[in-house]
Order: structure tokens, then sequence, then C-alpha cells
């Protein structure tokens, strides 16, 4: 009596197992600019007392076809303020999975921090490690002479 039911409940165990497909739904980035005193008085202090806000240099980088899947917020304290400028980019993936039972969903979350993350060129550096992105040359250039033009404009 005991084997016939080892025997069902192994064929249900291996349907289980091949129905058991993971399939990723779309990985969405935060990317988390500290926005703690000391953080921001580090990046001004280096940059000139009016400096463009890390955030929108950040904005600016972004290529406009990744703008829908990655998500530049201010945050508050991350808890590195002598490493700062701070700067957190958090991963979140949704998987779906398809089971004997039905489907559900599982989400995995991955968070990396990076400091000193205080000039445009040091920004692009960030987009590279952080999300595979490459900002083009001529637009890491045009956000670095923004951001030198807002500040001689405020010097004058």
């Amino acid at each position: 009596m005991l084997y016939p039911i080892l025997i069902i409940l192994l064929a249900l165990f291996q349907i289980s197992l091949s129905l058991n497909v993971k399939a990723p739904v779309k990985t969405k980035y935060s990317i988390n600019v500290c926005q703690n005193k000391n953080c921001v008085k580090q990046h001004c202090s280096k940059n000139g007392s009016a400096t463009r806000p890390l955030q929108d240099i950040l904005n600016d980088l972004l290529p406009p076809e990744k703008r829908d899947e990655v998500e530049v917020s201010s945050s508050g304290c991350i808890s590195q303020c002598g490493k700062g400028p701070n700067v957190e980019i958090v991963s979140k993936t949704i998987q779906q999975e398809k089971t004997l039972f039905g489907n559900r969903e599982k989400t995995i979350e991955n968070a990396r921090l990076f400091n000193g993350i205080d000039s445009t060129d040091m920004a692009s550096k960030l987009l590279e490690a952080g999300l595979g992105i490459t900002p083009p040359m001529m637009l890491v250039a045009a956000c670095s002479v923004l951001s030198s033009a807002e500040k001689s404009e405020i010097l004058i």
C-alpha cells in the first residue's frame, strides 16, 4: 500500500520539477544619492560651492533608452560619511516561477555601495561599474562643461 503512494508522490515531484521554470521579468535599478549634509558638503567643497547636484549629473548621463529601467533619487544617510559623496545602486529582479501549484513571483534585491562619487567623470565610471552603462564620451564632456559653466556663472 505504501509503495503505490510513493510512486505517485515521485511522479508528482518530477512533474513539479519539469514545470518549475524561472523566467526573469524585468530588472529595475534605483540609484540612491546620499543627501546627508556631510556628503553634499564634500561634493560641493571639491567642485565649488555652487555645483550641479550629483542626482542631476547622473540623470543627464543616462541614455534615454535606459531611463525607464533606472530611477535616480535622493536618499538619507548611507552611513559612510567619511568616504562620501556616497551612491547606492539597488537592483530588483522579479522572477516568475511556474510550478505544479500555479505561478508565483520571487523578488531578488541586491545593493552595491560606491564612495567618492564627486565629479562627472566619477559618475560616468559609476554607471559603467554598477549598471554596465557606458555614457558616450561627448556626453560626459558636455556634462563637465555644463558643471564648469554653472560654477563660473555663480562666481562672476
